[in-house]
């Protein structure tokens, strides 16, 4: 909880809580867990604030950090990052934007994944297997195993269903024209 400034964030701090990420954390999931803890942390500040018996903490403008602000475009995937990345930028982009991909220039949004760890020596994007298990991508390093999407104009689905209405094994995802 900080004190109200002109600029973004940089108000004196009054009192502050922690809360554990998880692996399987997201945005929406951690989104949730702090607005839970955030109602009794400001009750406790009212407390502080009101009391006089402490002051604010300054803020260190050398520590600060800045994130531009995320567009849709931030959730292309790019397959020649590491799978682990990809995962990543999935648990932080959802809900939104969302990551997504092109396959045979279509839009998909790729809702569930995760990494398998191997040793392929293909190029980044292209479509190593697809089978009940899900569809497998070879990346940077290590491959991701697709396992739930959203076709564009399409309802969230299985990626082995996707997979069985289209052919995918050997074409390159993410390219668009």
């Amino acid at each position: 909880i900080m004190q109200m400034q002109k600029g973004m964030d940089t108000g004196d701090v009054w009192l502050q809580s922690s809360c554990l990420v998880k692996e399987a954390d997201t945005s929406q999931s951690l989104h949730d867990r702090l607005s839970k803890l955030s109602g009794n942390v400001l009750m406790e500040a009212i407390e502080v604030i009101t009391s006089s018996e402490q002051q604010p903490t300054p803020q260190l403008d050398e520590e600060a950090t800045y994130c531009t602000k995320i567009q849709k475009k931030d959730g292309l995937i790019d397959w020649a990052d590491p799978a682990q990345i990809i995962i990543r930028k999935l648990r932080a982009y959802d809900p939104w934007p969302g990551i997504f991909t092109y396959i045979n220039e279509r839009r998909v949004r790729i809702i569930n994944a995760v990494e398998e760890i191997n040793d392929n020596d293909a190029n980044p994007g292209i479509v190593l297997d697809a089978n009940a298990s899900g569809i497998l991508v070879s990346c940077g390093s290590n491959s991701l195993r697709v396992l739930e999407m959203i076709p564009a104009g399409g309802k969230r689905m299985q990626a082995a269903d996707f997979a069985n209405s289209t052919t995918v094994v050997g074409i390159t995802l993410g390219q668009h024209q």
